[in-house]
């Protein structure tokens, strides 16, 4: 399963700002309201957790934009529309992507 992109969101994720109790302000790739009246949390690095109705003050959608989809690509993309939320999305996801990239380089010693 690949992490969501902030340039070509799924049908499924639906960014968002999510207000925690004691935690504050927490920038979410996807916020979804379960059956049972808890928050299912998705970050960037596609790590989830569930959070129950009392530990969320609000949740804020981060609004999103279409564009059609190019020569290679005949379907339309999904993105984040606000620049400063898809700056900071990019920049967590490439953080990550730099960090996968540093463990896998190999270490040459002095042998």
């Amino acid at each position: 399963m690949r992490d969501p992109d902030p340039e070509n969101l799924r049908q499924s994720e639906h960014p968002a700002m999510v207000e925690v109790v004691g935690q504050g302000g927490v920038f979410a790739a996807d916020a979804t309201l379960k059956d049972n009246g808890w928050l299912r949390v998705k970050h960037w690095d596609s790590s989830v957790v569930y959070l129950p109705p009392r530990r969320v003050d609000a949740v804020k959608r981060i609004m999103t934009e279409r564009r059609e989809g190019g020569p290679d690509e005949p379907h339309s993309v999904r993105y984040i529309a606000e620049d400063d939320y898809l700056a900071l999305a990019k920049e967590w996801t490439a953080d990550d992507t730099d960090a996968d990239a540093e463990a896998a380089e190999p270490v040459v010693g002095d042998d």
